[in-house]
């Protein structure tokens, strides 16, 4: 299997996942053609689940709601949830944050999303694996909705102003959880972004 490295997630050692808990990473964002490569490099089997909403993977007695990873190999996943876009044209000073977003978008209350790329940095700060509290609207002709409102959980009413021109993009983020196949047995496993390709790509 060819594929891009695109960038390094994280990582999460043996020493993590000593107390045979889930341990996840921080929240991270990929691209929509992007994919999910996990290699376990601590010498035991393992379980690893990707999740937008904070769902974080399970062990009981080897039952497992996540992936299963053998010691010493390599997976590519992609989430469960579709990587979810959104062109952010401004921003309440306010709390909570609302921000007004291009319509058409799909991203639903309950989802996880970060700010990339707006020239006002604090708001990229701001909005990091914030929780969508609510969508809202208005109703145009004819009774037709577009709803072009996001609630978030963040207090913005002491970041600076946020224009169109400010030119940010909110983006689906995922945390990817592991843990012990093995009460005892600790694995370590390395995250990584890419995309898979043909060869020569």
């Amino acid at each position: 299997m060819s594929y891009r490295l695109i960038k390094q997630i994280g990582v999460i050692t043996a020493a993590n996942l000593a107390d045979d808990s889930e341990h996840s990473t921080s929240a991270f964002t990929i691209g929509i053609n992007s994919s999910i490569r996990v290699s376990e490099f601590g010498g035991q089997d393992v379980f690893v689940k990707v999740s937008n909403e904070g769902t974080v993977v399970t062990n009981s007695s080897g039952v497992s709601n996540g992936t299963y990873l053998k010691a010493g190999t390599s997976i590519v996943i992609v989430p469960d949830d579709k990587v979810k876009s959104a062109k952010v044209l401004s921003a309440t000073i306010a709390n909570p944050a609302v921000l007004t977003v291009t319509d058409h978008f799909t991203f639903a209350a309950g989802e996880q999303v970060s700010l990339l790329g707006a020239s006002v940095g604090a708001w990229n700060t701001l909005i990091t694996d914030a929780n969508i509290a609510s969508i809202g609207g208005s109703e145009g002709p004819g009774g037709a909705g577009t709803e072009t409102t996001i609630t978030t959980d963040k207090n913005g009413a002491s970041t600076a102003a946020y224009a169109y021109s400010a030119g940010g993009t909110l983006i689906s983020c995922f945390k990817l959880s592991c843990i012990n196949e093995t009460a005892g047995s600790d694995g370590a496993i390395y995250i990584e972004e890419v995309v898979i390709a043909h060869a020569g790509v």
